[in-house]
């Protein structure tokens, strides 16, 4: 691994999902609220403390307010919202031709993420010789990973001859599962919001209120 600090390694946050299952007032669920900023903010605010890149993924089809946020913009190859398998394509093909040995995700959904998770990837993966993902109250959360670009070509070539586009069954194929302790008795770090009641969970421990 070229990269000599944890603070190195491109992270990005993927925000390609449609938010079904939860928009309040048209926005997505980046957008909601969260304290006096929205998720997303919320999000990139904490992951820049461990990184000195920091870059979103969005869908096929540009979303007009990640400009906002003034970072780069890695836009899915794939049309039509096809998970987060096609965005870690999306990003592999970025730090394929951008010559960038190494690159992490993580969500845009997921605020507790731990203080140190770059750092945690990263010397789990010198140690390893390995990729490395995230696994937390034995579930596995690829979405949080430090991945080796040199996968682009054979995650193309799984796009082109493979029905399976699961991001957890073909990471399983390639990558390292590995623990992680809680940073909180009462939260898991890895804990998504999906759902109104999801949102409602992750306001009331960050100490924010109901909804309103």
């Amino acid at each position: 691994m070229q990269s000599t600090h944890s603070s190195d390694i491109p992270t990005i946050i993927l925000v390609g999902g449609q938010s079904r299952r939860l928009q309040l007032n048209s926005r997505y669920k980046w957008q909601l609220p969260f304290g006096d900023q929205d998720l997303l903010t919320y999000i990139i605010n904490k992951i820049q403390k461990q990184t000195d890149t920091v870059l979103l993924n969005g869908p096929n089809t540009p979303i007009p307010a990640l400009s906002n946020y003034a970072l780069p913009i890695i836009g899915d190859l794939e049309k039509d919202y096809q998970g987060p398998l096609a965005a870690l394509l999306s990003c592999l093909h970025w730090g394929y031709y951008n010559h960038q040995p190494w690159l992490a995700t993580i969500a845009c959904d997921t605020p507790f993420f731990p203080d140190n998770l770059l750092e945690y990837l990263f010397l789990e993966q010198q140690q390893s010789h390995a990729l490395a993902l995230i696994a937390s109250s034995d579930r596995l959360h690829p979405v949080f990973g430090l991945w080796s670009s040199s996968l682009y070509p054979s995650l193309h070539k799984w796009f082109a001859t493979e029905a399976n586009r699961s991001l957890h069954y073909w990471s399983k194929q390639v990558a390292t599962k590995l623990g992680f302790l809680r940073q909180h008795k009462d939260v898991d770090p890895f804990f998504n919001i999906n759902t109104e009641s999801d949102y409602q969970q992750a306001l009331t421990h960050r100490g924010l209120g109901g909804l309103s």
